[in-house]
């Protein structure tokens, strides 16, 4: 028979478990996002790709997404071209979302 956990290794065990889901899905969301930008010519992520590229100042950021371009820009800024930036950004934010949709379904 196999001993309760106490609470802190159920944290640990939680967390770790958490964080390769988060990890895996963040990974697999990429490549999707990655493949789709390279298989799709033109779409609503190259629109909100290329408007990210024209924002100048705070002005300028008056589309609905807005977060998304001041995140493609603040990546752009060091260094990450805004497709992969797009990229980064939409695998992240996946990511997040099956965290949050396994803490549910528990």
């Amino acid at each position: 028979m196999q001993e309760p956990q106490r609470p802190k290794e159920r944290v640990f065990a939680f967390c770790i478990s958490h964080f390769a889901l988060f990890v895996f899905a963040t990974l697999l969301f990429a490549v999707q996002f990655l493949t789709f930008l390279d298989v799709q010519g033109e779409s609503d992520l190259t629109i909100h790709i290329k408007y990210a590229e024209e924002i100048t100042s705070f002005r300028d950021g008056g589309a609905p997404h807005f977060l998304f371009a001041l995140l493609l820009k603040t990546l752009a800024g060091i260094g990450i071209s805004y497709a992969a930036a797009a990229v980064v950004v939409l695998g992240v934010c996946y990511g997040a979302m099956a965290v949050l949709i396994a803490r549910e379904l528990e």
